[in-house]
């Protein structure tokens, strides 16, 4: 009770929508890189798609390596879901380190 007390309190609702709208807003902006296909962002799940399986698998040895810890699908996708309590500092300092590693990559 005391978990659904706190993801329900008014303070945590309005830090989460500003959370979800970094992360979405982070999220769509990796479609720019050419070896992205499209991505998929609701709340704070979203999917990588890649044009081709062996850019998400180095990719995912490379998130892994970073210290992020995505889901990986054993195909051209990699899903990612955060806490839903990291602070924005976070996820912006996550998205930046995935940016470079997809920009390494291509």
């Amino acid at each position: 009770i005391a978990n659904m007390d706190f993801l329900n309190h008014e303070d945590f609702q309005e830090e989460l929508c500003q959370r979800v709208g970094v992360f979405e807003r982070r999220m769509k902006s990796l479609e720019k890189y050419n070896c992205v296909d499209y991505v998929n962002a609701r709340g704070m799940v979203g999917a990588i798609l890649f044009h081709e399986r062996n850019i998400s698998d180095k990719v995912v040895v490379d998130m892994v390596y970073n210290g992020i810890m995505p889901v990986h699908t054993w195909s051209k996708s990699i899903k990612i879901g955060p806490p839903l309590t990291m602070p924005v500092s976070v996820i912006e300092e996550v998205f930046d380190t995935i940016e470079k590693i997809i920009s390494d990559i291509g």
